[in-house]
């Protein structure tokens, strides 16, 4: 019995695991090739990509590298913010909250622009 259960434990997060891997990637990619050339979820690309410009003295492309470094700070800081006000909630968990709103603001994005 208790084997089961850590069983059923186990597939389901390799699942949300493999499933947020995927988008996590798929979110990269298109916002590398149409949204500026900058990464959405794997910040370490746009931290070396602003450090060379930083080094090589390209302030304005730095600065373009910073912004999506910040909101991902942003983003970061928010999650806690949710995580405290609805630690205690009953219907939803904290993290549901923050990927429907994540999945709220994703879906907004589709209407900006290209720049």
């Amino acid at each position: 019995m208790i084997q089961k259960k850590i069983h059923g434990q186990m597939s389901e997060s390799l699942a949300t695991g493999i499933f947020l891997t995927l988008s996590g990637g798929l979110q990269d990619g298109y916002t590398y090739f149409f949204r500026g050339n900058v990464f959405a979820n794997a910040q370490t690309g746009n931290i070396i990509i602003l450090g060379y410009n930083v080094m090589n003295g390209n302030w304005t492309t730095a600065l373009r590298y910073l912004l999506p470094v910040l909101a991902f700070g942003a983003g970061i800081y928010m999650a806690e913010v949710i995580r405290g006000i609805f630690r205690e909630h009953k219907l939803l968990h904290w993290r549901q909250i923050v990927v429907l709103i994540e999945i709220f603001l994703l879906f907004l994005v589709c209407f900006i622009p290209d720049l």
